[in-house]
């Protein structure tokens, strides 16, 4: 508020209500299996570098590694900038044993090994003692995971305020050692090679808590508006996907592949599992075939959800959310691991499967459909779903300041000319169906849908008319005699 005080002419300078910026649609969270790094916990990833850095390059022999490292690649191939990775599976454990001391003899050491997994088990620990029975002092023989390399560390002591105390000394170790009694000095008994026990690897598959927490974790990203598990096609993990874009954030879609190798009846059989009553999934088929890094030559199949999650990206950059992510060319693949006919295609598209399709005069795959696992007419095409959820997030974060502002006829105004300045650029970027910005949504904030502001609330109506995609093209043909006439002279 300026001071008035001298007779003159002030400037007051307002805070607008500024316009709404649309939200971002095009980070993914990749969910699945990884050889290293942090269980549960969303991991931002712009390159394959950063992936491999991260957790690690794939064990050849672990298909649900492979699946999801070569998913994020493609990603990147096809367009996609930015991933949140989240690996999925059961805390690794890590390898343990107790050496023994004093008299009774009880447990007086605990060594662990510094790096959880099963590779723990794979070390051993002996004691050696000085000849002199008084002497406290002992001797540590440690043998590593890796080829059975020994390193011994002498003249240990049980004392913490000993140069030589053994909790110290053992930093740079395979293992860590703490006293078991922390008052205790009884140093350990002399013990050959004890072997460490019950470490255990990581575990993916089809842990249910696994995959709720690693869900649970990344509904905490706000950033995340796509949602894939490469490979994995059980059907209460693909479940636990739609729910989780669907009922649990609401702001997110999932893109889902169809079981590896299987046929026309099974994929429907499959589909007819993953009902999303507003069409917040899809489902492609079949997988993809790309070149083998391991056979120089080869190919090997790998999930389409990946490579389909980039063309999202990709598409939402040059045309819009609101263009189908269809009729586009998959970079990076080779071809498909089952080609479908005509008649093949239209049984599971009219099922609400999206069919990879390679045509004549191109070795490259196209994605030849943009239909959700929705039956529902309304919310029949994917870029009609993700539209709807681009607005509404966007509405919801621009006009965050109203809250706690005065329930007036003022503010019903403020609200108003906000949402339709924003829905008025979406129109304008063909968006949205009409010749003009009236027939193309309205806004509606007064009296009749707000008929008690002594509620503590505000009421705004918003109605739109989608774009849905050109998904026949029909052209009539027929015979015509021409404007010509022949006449004989």
């Amino acid at each position: 508020m300026v001071n008035l005080t001298a007779p003159g002419v002030y400037i007051d300078e307002k805070v607008a209500t500024g316009p709404i910026a649309g939200v971002g649609t095009s980070a993914v969270g990749f969910l699945g299996a990884t050889a290293d790094g942090p269980i549960g916990e969303p991991t931002l990833i712009t390159d394959m570098a950063r992936f491999t850095a991260r957790f690690a390059a794939p064990v050849a022999t672990e298909p649900e590694q492979l699946n999801l490292a070569r998913a994020v690649a493609g990603f990147f191939d096809n367009g996609g900038t930015v991933a949140f990775v989240t690996r999925v599976g059961t805390t690794a454990l890590r390898a343990s044993a107790e050496l023994k001391g004093g008299t009774p003899a009880r447990t007086v050491l605990n060594v662990t090994a510094r790096r959880a997994g099963a590779g723990g088990n794979k070390i051993k620990v002996e004691v050696t003692r000085p000849a002199a029975a008084d002497d406290p002092h002992f001797a540590l023989v440690v043998t590593g995971p890796v080829d059975g390399q020994t390193e011994t560390f002498e003249n240990l002591s049980m004392d913490p305020a000993d140069p030589r105390f053994v909790g110290s000394v053992l930093q740079d170790a395979p293992v860590e050692v703490t006293l078991a009694d922390p008052d205790e000095r009884d140093s350990p008994a002399k013990a050959g090679a004890t072997a460490l026990k019950d470490g255990a690897d990581a575990q993916a598959g089809d842990d249910a808590k696994a995959w709720t927490a690693a869900l649970g974790a990344l509904a905490k990203v706000d950033e995340v508006s796509i949602v894939c598990a490469p490979g994995v096609t059980t059907p209460d993990v693909q479940r636990a996907l739609i729910d989780h874009c669907e009922i649990t954030t609401q702001d997110r879609f999932a893109v889902l592949d169809a079981e590896k190798g299987a046929p026309a009846a099974a994929v429907l059989t499959q589909r007819a599992r993953l009902e999303s009553p507003r069409g917040f999934a899809a489902l492609y088929h079949p997988w993809l075939s790309v070149p083998n890094p391991a056979r120089r030559g080869k190919t090997i199949a790998v999930p389409p959800s990946g490579h389909v999650a980039g063309i999202f990206t990709r598409v939402d950059a040059q045309r819009g959310v609101h263009k189908a992510p269809a009729n586009e060319l998959v970079a990076g693949a080779l071809g498909l691991e089952a080609v479908l006919d005509d008649v093949e295609h239209g049984r599971l598209n009219d099922r609400g499967v999206n069919v990879l399709r390679v045509f004549a005069g191109r070795s490259t795959p196209t994605v030849w459909g943009a239909r959700t696992t929705s039956n529902n007419t309304d919310w029949r095409y994917v870029n009609v779903r993700r539209l709807f959820l681009f607005i509404e997030e966007s509405i919801q974060e621009g006009i965050r300041w109203a809250v706690f502002e005065p329930n007036d006829l003022s503010l019903w105004k403020r609200l108003d000319r906000t949402i339709t300045e924003f829905l008025t650029r979406v129109w304008s970027s063909g968006a949205l169906f009409g010749a003009t910005a009236a027939e193309a949504f309205y806004v509606k904030v007064d009296q009749s849908n707000n008929p008690d502001p002594e509620l503590g609330q505000v009421v705004v109506e918003v109605g739109v008319a989608p774009v849905r995609p050109a998904e026949f093209v029909v052209v009539q043909i027929g015979i015509w005699a021409g404007g010509g006439q022949v006449q004989e002279g």
